[in-house]
């Protein structure tokens, strides 16, 4: 019973790990994607500097383009 106890353990934790990799990956690749579509559609921040019209230079050296 005890072994049992303990192979059923070690299976749990290797489930769970598996489970957490995995959602991280689909995480990663859904956050990817959505940022792929942000960027084509004009919304992403780096395309919006990219494409700025007027700058000011702001305080502390920070540069915003609107």
């Amino acid at each position: 019973m005890k072994r049992y106890r303990q192979e059923f353990g070690n299976a749990a934790l290797a489930y769970l790990g598996l489970f957490s990799i995995g959602f991280f990956i689909l995480t990663f690749i859904y956050d990817w994607i959505q940022e792929e579509k942000a960027y084509r559609q004009g919304n992403h921040p780096s395309y919006q500097l990219e494409q700025g019209v007027e700058t000011f230079q702001g305080e502390k050296g920070f540069t915003v383009k609107y």
